[in-house]
């Protein structure tokens, strides 16, 4: 592995700070609800978010 190459806790870091993990999230969770939106907009934003929490949290231990 390339020095200047990020790890993989620092490359999940940088999707998690820059905002692209959590347009992930929201796009796997249509995806996996096949687009009918069982989760309401506001509840999608906090599971994105608690998700987001509990993968930093488990990149510090």
């Amino acid at each position: 592995m390339n020095e200047m190459e990020p790890t993989i806790k620092e490359q999940i870091k940088l999707l998690v700070e820059s905002g692209i993990m959590d347009t992930l999230f929201r796009g796997f969770t249509d995806y996996a609800y096949e687009g009918k939106n069982y989760l309401r907009k506001s509840e999608l934003h906090t599971a994105s978010k608690n998700f987001q929490k509990e993968l930093l949290g488990l990149l510090e231990e």
